[in-house]
């Protein structure tokens, strides 16, 4: 009874594989027990991996992980790691959500990602690596790793005041000894500011001190664009010990709007300490600290309060101290309090807080002003003659103030000047008051307009027979002058301007195809004469920029007509840089009715004259016409991102379904009563496939003595 049973089972296995099955077996090894493969799940990112932002913006971006094997996945931990060398964003997961116990086969997980996008943020494509590390159900351990972006977009209108190119006139002092810090303060945006200070806000230890410096710098407007060096000068204790010491600087503006921004800005100042001196040089050591200025705008006669602390951080009594205010001279500023402090005597370690009180007068105009603070006190030690020694040092604050009157009257000051001068130099004087170049920026090989207003600055004299004509310095290897007349002259003539008057005129001109993308400079030339028949000759320069045209170009898209639901198939084609400049976070991403985790390529700068190849995995989710895009990204010369789609259809079909043995129907055998020809049809398959077994051996070992004869088949 059991061999039968184990007969029928032998002659099913057989069956269902047929004579293929068998000839993939050695006929040494009909029947091979082929080893189960490791459960290795795999992790991979579902949602979208473009993320759009703005600077300032704050936010949190649901992530989507699918395990896309059919083994659970345990103990996952997902971490984001941000790419590139410059990161103005901070990112964090919420509530551990990147750790999950375990993802089933097929499955999917949610981790949430908040971002924090810096308000200065420049506009670009930043990327960002997902690590994922998980166990398999016999723990073993594996990674995974996946990619998505970050786009920010900077199109807000407003002034970005930055200090940057922070230098020092050493990069290390002794103790004792002075140091001075440059930086450039710049207005990186798209409007100007008002109102930008920037003060010292604080010095990380009593040793450090301003020398002879204000510190405070202001300036009532700071347009787009515009640089200004600052310079302050420190200087070190001597009994200082070795080390690196903050400066932090304060930078604050408003917009045309009034809203208010800052930024603190740390430049270190290192030290190199002294010996110790013997102990009867111990000396005291008088700082300033807490310095309260200012921080508002004050009119004439507004009353403003500076306030400090005196203290003794050195290792003696200090005495016979005496803090003297000083004020700009002119009687611009006057105390509204005592402008001399004397304090006795400040033991170590003492402090005293002081006010002093100003207000500003009739002589003052809109500017900052400096107010210094003289000190000079005893040290507690004596020189070689026996004489007490005393040490005398100086700090200063800033005052910003306003008085509309005064600057009005220096202006017209200045117009009688400048006219009074005219008048002697008795020289009309043509300059380009105004030029527009539509468009803005002009493209190489394009036509454009230059449209020059220029105005005689003389208050009196008239210029006469005025000719003027263009000319350009840069030249191109191939076309000559860069910029030409488009079917007119670069010649233009002017009968008379009168004092204080205007003319305007619109050149059409053109720019030769191979101009470089750069700034060139274009020069008006003036000849004229005035009314005593006196020739004169003047050259104005205005600057024209020019840029060269930016595109790319593909081949056809390959990709397969026919497909199944829920199987991988690649799609691919060629990407060529025809312009002639270099495109900037270049990427192709896939859109549409598939899977498209795996359609992403970040390429980064796409060269000139360069080509590349894409290819991506996507996966049909449904049945029928599946229609796609592919998106192409990029920034052109002018920063100005743009896109270009490529559409693509794809018929998907049904996936054959797979038949789980496990699930297959059987009819039960019996034992008892099978009959006669039941048991004939089984005794013929299995005759059948015991022949086609005997027959894939005897040919296999046919073929190898054929080769074995002759070397060849």
């Amino acid at each position: 009874m059991m061999m039968r049973k184990l007969f029928l089972l032998f002659v099913i296995v057989f069956s269902l594989g047929g004579v293929n099955a068998v000839s993939a077996y050695d006929e040494d090894e009909i029947i091979s027990n082929k080893p189960e493969p490791d459960p290795i799940p795999s992790l991979k990112i579902q949602s979208n991996t473009m993320i759009s932002a703005s600077p300032g913006d704050e936010f949190t971006e649901e992530l989507i992980i699918k395990n896309a094997s059919s083994f659970y996945a345990y103990n996952v931990l997902i971490q984001a790691e941000a790419g590139g060398s410059s990161i103005p964003y901070e990112m964090e997961f919420e509530n551990k959500s990147n750790v999950k116990h375990s993802i089933q086969n097929t499955g999917y997980a949610k981790a949430y990602l908040k971002f924090k996008i810096d308000k200065n943020a420049a506009t670009g494509t930043y990327p960002i690596t997902l690590h994922y590390s998980f166990t398999n159900r016999d723990k073993q351990g594996f990674t995974g790793e996946d990619q998505i972006f970050l786009k920010i977009t900077n199109n807000q209108n407003f002034p970005v005041v930055v200090l940057n190119n922070f230098e020092k006139s050493r990069e290390k002092i002794t103790a004792g000894e002075n140091v001075t810090v440059k930086m450039e303060l710049e207005n990186t945006g798209k409007l100007g500011a008002r109102e930008v200070q920037v003060a010292l806000t604080s010095l990380s230890t009593e040793g450090i001190t301003l020398y002879k410096d204000v510190n405070m710098s202001y300036f009532p407007v700071f347009d787009q664009g515009f640089k200004k060096t600052l310079s302050f000068e420190f200087t070190s204790n001597p009994k200082m010990e070795t080390g690196s010491y903050p400066a932090v600087f304060k930078v604050t503006y408003k917009d045309v709007a009034g809203t208010e921004y800052s930024k603190e800005y740390t430049c270190y100042i290192n030290v190199e300490g002294k010996e110790e001196e013997e102990e009867e040089d111990k000396r005291s050591n008088l700082v300033i600290t807490n310095m309260e200025q200012p921080s508002g705008v004050y009119g004439v006669n507004q009353i403003f309060n500076i306030k400090m602390t005196v203290k003794n951080s050195g290792e003696n009594d200090a005495s016979n101290i005496i803090i003297k205010a000083k004020t700009p001279e002119g009687n611009i500023i006057v105390p509204r309090s005592a402008d001399t402090v004397s304090i006795a005597s400040l033991k170590v370690g003492q402090s005293a807080p002081l006010t002093f009180s100003f207000s500003p007068t009739n002589a003052s105009r809109t500017k900052n002003y400096s107010i210094g603070f003289d000190v000079e006190y005893e040290t507690g030690t004596k020189l070689e003659d026996k004489t007490k020694e005393k040490y005398t040092f100086s700090q200063y604050a800033g005052v910003n103030v306003t008085n509309p009157e005064g600057d009005a009257e220096d202006n017209k000051k200045d117009d009688e000047k400048e006219e009074k001068d005219d008048e002697k130099k008795s020289t009309p004087k043509i300059i380009v008051s105004k030029y527009v170049c539509s468009p803005l920026i002009v493209e190489a090989g394009k036509k454009f307009d230059l449209a020059l207003t220029f105005k005689n600055t003389h208050a009196v004299k008239t210029a006469n027979n005025i000719k003027l004509f263009l000319t350009a310095e840069d030249e191109t290897e191939e076309k000559g002058n860069v910029f030409s007349p488009d079917n007119s002259s670069n010649t233009f003539y002017i009968d008379t301007i009168p004092p204080k008057g205007e003319v305007s005129h619109t050149f059409k001109m053109f720019a030769v195809p191979d101009a470089k993308p750069r700034t060139y400079t274009l020069k008006v030339n003036f000849e004229y004469e005035d009314n005593e028949l006196n020739t004169f000759e003047t050259t104005e320069l205005v600057g024209i920029n020019v840029k060269q045209s930016a595109g790319f170009d593909t081949s056809d898209i390959v990709f397969p007509e026919f497909a199944a639901v829920g199987e991988p198939l690649n799609i691919g084609f060629e990407l060529y840089n025809t312009g002639k400049v270099t495109l900037s976070n270049f990427m192709i991403r896939a859109e549409g009715d598939f899977d498209t985790a795996g359609a992403t390529l970040y390429i980064g700068d796409f060269a000139s004259g360069s080509s590349e190849y894409y290819e991506g995995v996507i996966t049909p989710t449904q049945a029928g016409e599946c229609k796609g895009k592919l998106i192409i990204s990029y920034d052109d010369t002018d920063g100005e991102h743009k896109e270009s789609i490529r559409d693509f259809t794809i018929n998907a079909e049904e996936a054959a379904p797979v038949m789980n043995p496990d699930e297959m129907g059987e009819e039960p055998i019996e034992e008892e009563g099978m009959s006669v020809f039941t048991m004939a049809v089984i005794g013929a398959a299995a005759a059948v496939v015991i022949a086609g077994v005997v027959f894939v051996i005897i040919r296999r070992r046919k073929k190898r003595r054929m080769l074995d004869n002759d070397g060849q088949y």
